[in-house]
This record gives C-alpha cells, structure tokens and sequence, in this order.
C-alpha cells in the first residue's frame, strides 16, 4: 500500500527551520542528497522492499491493518539505534501492539522538526538536543522516551591521514543539519580541547551518512560525527577510521529521544502507547537472535555482520529498555542549549518531556 505525503511550501519550511536552530535556507547538502524533506513511498511492509533509504525523506508504509494509524520519522535513516523503527514493521511488533506505522526518514534533525512543527509527522526519533531545540524555539511537540543515557555511541570518523584528535585542530568536521545533535558535539568537541577562533572545528552540514562519507571520501572534511556501528563498517572497508567516542565527554547526557506532537499526545494517547510497545519490543528483539538482526540491518542500513555484532555488543548496555526519561539528563541539555548559543536564555528542562508514558511495558 502506497501513502500521499505532505509537501511543505517554502515559504512555510523557511519559517519552520529558522525554528529549528537553522536560518531561513538551510545550509544545501551535496547535489547527491536532496535538501528538503518532501516525501515519497518506497514500500510496504506487504511488498518486496527497496533499496535501503537514504535518509532523503523517503516512506516505508506498514501493511494495512484495523488499528489506529501513526506516522513517524528518524531523523537520520541509517544509524544501528533507530534500527527497532525497521523490526517494528518488519517483524510485526507494531502490528500486534494493535497500530498500523507509516515510517519516514529525513537528512537529519532539522528536517524532521520541520515535518512535526508542520503536523505532517506525528512521531519522530531526534537527537535530544536537536528536538529540545526546536521545542525551544516553539515547536509543539514533547519528548515521549528516552533511547540512551550518553552519546556513548556517537564518535568521530576521521579520514585514514587523520592520527590523533589533535590533528582535526581548525578543520572542517561533517554533521547533519544545523541545530543537530553532531553540530553539538563538533561544539563540544572544540570546547574540551581549548579550541577557539581559527582553531576551532569547523561544522559542516552534510545530511545522511553517504553524503557525510563522501565528504570525507574527497576531502570537503576532515572528519564527520557519526555512530559506531558506521564507524565499525568504514575501518573494515579502510575509508577512514573510528578516533573517539562521546561517552566519556558527556556521561549523563541523553543522545537519541522519541518525541511525539503535543496534539497528538493529547488526541491519541493510547495510540502513542502502542507505537512505543511496538517500537521497544523491537528493540529486545534486536538482542535475541544477532542472525536476523544481521538480516534487517544489511537490508535497511547497509551493515555488514561484523558492523552489527560490534554494535549489538555495544548497544547491550547503551539502550534503554523501557524509555524511561533522566531529569538530571535533561537538565543537562537544557545547559546545553545556552552554552552553544542555540538558546538565549535556559528553558526549564520540564517542559521539553512528559513522562506519562514511561517506563514503557514490552
């Protein structure tokens, strides 16, 4: 079954963005990615599926079914920790927690907020610090659950000429978007190194990781933030190499989130319930038969085994199994706003999230 997808005006996704921590045109990634979020469908869970998404905004449809319909978007389309949105629909878990999921994908966290602050996304997978900067800014929307405690799985991949993190030292580094978490890290990054003005690193907003890994491929950057599981894949094919990992630098610090439209929250409530009993079964099943995992993730997000297994072995203590939400955590990102100036006072960290649907049962 195919769905009809919104397509925002310009003149709305302009108003939208700035909102998000960007200006009024995006920064445009690489002719290879598109820049806009406009939306087509690539399969249903009923049909043979495409090609794995390439965070262009693209659908995967779930199979027609009586239950209440939601619509929900990763941020990024290719990343191990989103991979329970895929299984949720694959392996049917969405299905038997009684509601039918259309997924979409989109070329970061910028983009993403654009589709919910427009409604055309009733759920999305955000980096805590891109969504909490949009709900800053205006955006109706709240933080649901909660995916990880620290950015522990983020990193840096850096070209193979590139040795230590000190060689970065003023060179442009790859993100997502403006106003995403990777923008903040490449922030942070500078900060704990001591490194201002012309030393300092060099965001660069190149969307999904085949464009991030191009960019570094032709040397437009020096290196991109990205995941371990993407990490683990680009050293095995020697195209660059994992230098570092965030957990360290920001131990108590939440990195990706599910975030749900306030008037969804309100309206359908008991179908944002099932969505996240859906989406965390997943997420166990993910951990019980590595042999499938390995089937799914090839499929949607290019991973080898060895990439998987590294990251199933990581993920095992980084994910949360029930959602539930840190308030120390997320007083920790409303700091963050202000230090990075994507904020010009703080928010009160309570009204980014709600807890009314956490811890969640699977």
């Amino acid at each position: 079954m195919h769905f009809t997808r919104f397509v925002l005006s310009c003149s709305l996704a302009a108003a939208v963005l700035a909102a998000c921590g960007g200006t009024a045109t995006p920064p445009a990634p690489p002719s290879s990615a598109p820049a806009a979020p406009a939306s087509k469908p690539v399969a249903s869970a009923s049909a043979k599926p495409a090609a794995a998404p390439d965070a262009s905004g693209k659908v995967i449809a779930s199979a027609a079914g009586s239950g209440p319909k939601v619509r929900a978007g990763l941020s990024v389309a290719t990343t191990f920790d989103y991979l329970p949105g895929y299984a949720g629909i694959d392996w049917g878990t969405y299905k038997a927690a009684g509601v039918d999921v259309e997924l979409s994908t989109f070329n970061g966290d910028a983009f993403l907020a654009q589709a919910m602050a427009a409604g055309s996304e009733d759920i999305g997978m955000h980096s805590a610090v891109g969504v909490s900067n949009a709900i800053a800014k205006g955006s109706p929307v709240k933080i649901v659950a909660q995916l990880n405690a620290s950015p522990a799985f983020m990193g840096v991949i850096a070209g193979p000429d590139v040795r230590t993190v000190d060689d970065l030292k003023g060179k442009a580094v790859g993100c997502t978007s403006a106003g995403a978490f990777t923008c903040f890290l490449i922030a942070k990054l500078s900060q704990s190194k001591g490194w201002n003005g012309n030393d300092a690193l060099k965001p660069t907003f190149l969307g999904g990781f085949d464009t991030e890994l191009a960019g570094l491929k032709t040397k437009q950057v020096a290196a991109f933030i990205w995941t371990h599981d993407q990490g683990t894949q680009v050293e095995g094919d020697k195209s660059g190499k994992w230098l570092m990992d965030f957990g360290a630098l920001l131990p108590q610090f939440p990195f990706e989130t599910i975030a749900a439209q306030e008037k969804f929250i309100q309206s359908n409530p008991d179908a944002l319930r099932k969505f996240l009993e859906g989406y965390f079964k997943a997420q166990a099943m993910l951990f019980q038969d590595a042999a499938r995992t390995k089937e799914l993730a090839k499929k949607y997000i290019g991973l080898g085994p060895d990439a998987v297994q590294a990251s199933l072995d990581a993920d095992k203590s980084i994910l949360s199994p029930d959602g539930r939400i840190d308030d120390k955590g997320m007083a920790n990102v409303a700091d963050g706003l202000v230090e990075l100036k994507l904020t010009p006072e703080r928010i009160d960290p309570t009204k980014l999230y709600t807890t009314q649907f956490t811890p969640v049962k699977v």
